[in-house]
């Protein structure tokens, strides 16, 4: 079965930051499971969403101390 329903950026984001209700987490598993696609997508917006987490250093420096 084929499954090109597309998911919310902001569920996927509850999902990961284990805010997610039963009910969206289960959302999230029947998109995953829908298709290879997904898992896909899934794998490469986390390991995005975890390097951003590695911005935060950033927003730390400030710039204009001498």
């Amino acid at each position: 079965m084929e499954n090109k329903a597309t998911i919310s950026e902001h569920l996927l984001v509850a999902y990961w930051t284990d805010s997610a209700s039963t009910e969206e987490r289960q959302e999230v598993e029947n998109w995953l499971a829908g298709n290879e696609e997904n898992q896909d997508l899934f794998d490469q917006w986390k390991r995005v969403w975890e390097q951003s987490e590695s911005l935060k250093d950033f927003e730390a420096i400030d710039v204009e101390a001498r």
